[in-house]
């Protein structure tokens, strides 16, 4: 389901791909619509509020592995210095003989599982877990605090207890008689790519590799206003060609306000907006892997290549992957326009982005 502005009063949507113009009232609600086709059998039913505001029944959560698979999950629970617990999934090959490489996967923004399930039938963490434990490389995922096994409640980007709960999870994995210390990773994707750099900053000798998957270069509030800008100008894309700019003009400054007022009121929020990767990635030593979709645009564009130049200045090789045709989320998908994720037909990483982690993880380990 996506909408796009037509004016003050009205929005055009497109769901499953068929067009329903709706009308808005002075307070800017729904008050009626219609589809642009009657034969296509789609029609507008307004559901009684107490019905509409009813939760939507949730995805079964499981995290056993697939028949036949040669590895095994096994549920483990963390425990912070505050008190809060993180629970996860600790993956291993089955065949191992001796202690195993593994890394630690992290989600992106917001409040998600250990598998990094952003919307139904999306679960890139345990795709990138499968993937690796096929190669012989152990993996731990955890659940954000407040979420599934974890206690605890989610506070946004607060970077430092991120990177907090991120050090237990690594301190935790060298700890354990089937993985090998000496062979340590961590592959972050989106906010989990900044949560790793600086992770790995303050863990630099700890770590053999670091793998970072839509990690951005902009300081928070430059891509903030990179965001603004695509959403409005795509918002405005049907207007009048004469009126477009202004139009785009106008909602940017109306977003710049409000996010200045959520800035005002939230610590975390002026954190992210602060905060400046560069700062991290100039200090980093380890190899590192940085995939990037050529179609993403929740980062602004070229950050992929100011990160790797970045990670350079250390002195330690740097991989660099574009994928044409992959979004923000890694998912195949030639515009990368976010407003279409859930209407995207394939929600699993695009073919042969995970196993080019995977080998790359396997020979950076050797």
């Amino acid at each position: 389901l996506a909408f796009y502005a037509r004016g003050v009063d009205s929005l055009r949507a497109y769901v499953a791909a068929q067009q329903v113009d709706v009308a808005l009232d002075d307070a800017g609600l729904i008050s009626g619509a219609a589809p642009s086709s009657a034969w296509l059998g789609l029609r507008y039913v307004r559901l009684p509020d107490a019905e509409a505001d009813a939760p939507w029944p949730s995805e079964p959560t499981d995290y056993s592995p697939p028949p036949g698979a040669p590895y095994r999950a096994q549920e483990v629970r963390l425990t912070s210095r505050d008190g809060t617990w993180l629970g996860g999934t600790l993956t291993l090959p089955l065949a191992a003989t001796r202690p195993v490489p593994a890394v630690l996967l992290l989600s992106g923004s917001g409040a998600q599982d250990r598998d990094g399930r952003s919307m139904s039938g999306y679960r890139p963490l345990r795709e990138l877990a499968d993937a690796l434990a096929r190669v012989g490389i152990g993996s731990l995922r955890l659940d954000d605090r407040g979420v599934g096994a974890s206690s605890g409640a989610y506070e946004g980007f607060a970077l430092d207890a991120l990177v907090r709960d991120a050090d237990l999870a690594v301190r935790w994995l060298g700890r354990r008689p089937e993985v090998d210390a000496t062979r340590l990773g961590i592959v972050g994707h989106s906010e989990g790519a900044l949560v790793a750099m600086r992770t790995a900053r303050d863990r630099d000798r700890a770590l053999r590799a670091l793998v970072l998957l839509g990690g951005s270069a902009s300081e928070g509030a430059a891509v903030v206003a990179w965001q603004q800008r695509y959403g409005a100008e795509r918002l405005v894309r049907d207007s009048a060609a004469a009126r477009r700019a202004a139009l785009a003009d106008s909602l940017v400054g109306e977003a710049e306000r409000l996010v200045a007022g959520i800035a005002a009121a939230s610590p975390p929020f002026r954190t992210f907006l602060r905060h400046r990767p560069l700062d991290d990635a100039r200090r980093l030593r380890m190899p590192a892997l940085v995939v990037h979709g050529g179609a993403d645009r929740q980062v602004p564009p070229g950050d992929d290549t100011t990160l790797v130049a970045a990670l350079r200045r250390g002195g330690a090789p740097v991989t660099h992957l574009r994928v044409p045709g992959v979004n923000h989320l890694l998912l195949t998908d030639s515009i990368g326009d976010p407003a279409q994720y859930l209407a995207l037909p394939d929600r699993r990483i695009a073919p042969g982005i995970a196993s080019r982690v995977a080998a790359w993880l396997r020979a950076t380990f050797e």
